[in-house]
């Protein structure tokens, strides 16, 4: 199988795609939080999971990725238990989802927690400084939403975001 040379130059000799061509990653920030975040506030509320970015062209996507680690919905007496968590940009809703848990058995104290991940591709259209942040609510009365609920096997919550060229 034959190699082609770009421009007659050899692999290690490509420093940048040619101009025009998208998709090179630029930069990449995260941030992780280990700390409990919970709410019973049936508005959205900050998780604490927070990020800066500043992108350096308004033709950059921002691609964000958020782990909610044991995320988690707990209710009293109530047989469905819905928490609520959304990824913003400012005070923009980028996407959202909801963990639920519902037991037709009974109605006693319940909880259900896993691994949520949000990923959203934005176009912020900006070189201002963007901030990217996960929030969560809950249900209905009687329920608590988290995130991070301390077990000895909890991995930490975390949000990362990379700049695309556009």
């Amino acid at each position: 199988m034959a190699i082609i040379k770009p421009n007659n130059n050899t692999l290690s000799a490509i420093t940048s795609l040619p101009a025009g061509a998208g998709g090179k990653i630029l930069q990449v920030v995260t941030f992780e939080k280990s700390s409990n975040s919970s709410t019973t506030n049936t508005s959205y509320t900050d998780t604490g999971l927070t990020v800066d970015i500043t992108p350096s062209s308004t033709s950059s996507k921002i691609f964000v990725i958020a782990n909610l680690c044991s995320a988690r919905t707990g209710s009293t007496n109530q047989q469905a238990c819905n928490s609520f968590y959304n990824l913003v940009r400012g005070s923009t809703e980028l996407t959202a989802t909801r963990l639920n848990y519902y037991d037709a058995e009974d109605n006693t104290n319940r909880e259900v927690d896993g691994v949520l991940t949000l990923t959203n591709l934005d176009e912020p259209n900006t070189t201002s400084a963007t901030t990217y942040k996960c929030q969560m609510k809950a249900g209905g009365a009687n329920i608590t939403t988290q995130i991070n609920q301390t077990t000895s096997n909890t991995p930490n919550s975390s949000i990362t975001v990379m700049e695309i060229a556009g």
